[in-house]
């Protein structure tokens, strides 16, 4: 057994329970999964959903779904309609060209940052960021997400953002630093919560 089942930390704040709520937004990241794959676009799921599934369990509730599209062509159109054939519609583009969803029935957002907005912040290799396969899993839901270094240059691109922005300190950056550590562990000891590739 690999994961969280077998390396317990002695430094993790809490045990977490998932909400109701946090459990129709897991649902929902199922939903987004399914969709994107059955359309063919290359993506990773980032942010906090992204690091807890590396992780194999969540551990935090999450506001938002962030995914990153890559921007070769057709993957950003594939990806706003697969929103909208799932209940979302389109708030809004940011400042910085991140597209916002909202799923109607649930209230929750989705951010979007193509592959090329997030490129031009990290210079790093694109897979890091893209991987081909579902490197991820929280319960039954597997999913592509960034690798580790990805998440670490990720998380400074939205320290760095915040502030720019002039919102101060990434609020998430201390639990995510921690999960960040313990995958760090694990990977020295060739511990993976889902088969790498």
């Amino acid at each position: 057994m690999v994961g969280p089942e077998s390396v317990k930390s002695t430094d993790h704040p809490r045990e977490y329970l998932p909400s109701r709520e946090q459990e129709e937004r897991l649902s929902l990241l199922g939903s987004i999964v399914s969709a994107l794959d059955a359309a063919g676009v290359r993506y990773a799921v980032a942010g906090g959903y992204g690091i807890d599934g590396l992780y194999g369990a969540l551990t935090r509730d999450h506001d938002d779904i962030d995914l990153l599209i890559d921007d070769a062509p057709g993957h950003i159109d594939r990806t706003r309609q697969s929103l909208e054939n799932i209940g979302c519609v389109r708030l809004r583009t940011k400042k910085s060209g991140v597209e916002v969803f909202t799923h109607v029935p649930t209230g929750t957002i989705i951010e979007i940052p193509t592959w090329a907005i997030t490129a031009e912040r990290t210079r790093a290799h694109d897979a890091l960021f893209l991987p081909d396969f579902h490197n991820a899993r929280l319960g039954t839901l597997t999913f592509p997400t960034m690798t580790l270094g990805g998440h670490e240059i990720y998380d400074e691109t939205q320290s760095q953002r915040a502030l720019e922005g002039g919102w101060g300190r990434y609020p998430k950056r201390e639990h995510k630093n921690w999960l960040i550590r313990e995958l760090a562990k694990w990977e020295e000891q060739g511990i993976y919560p889902v088969a790498k590739r």
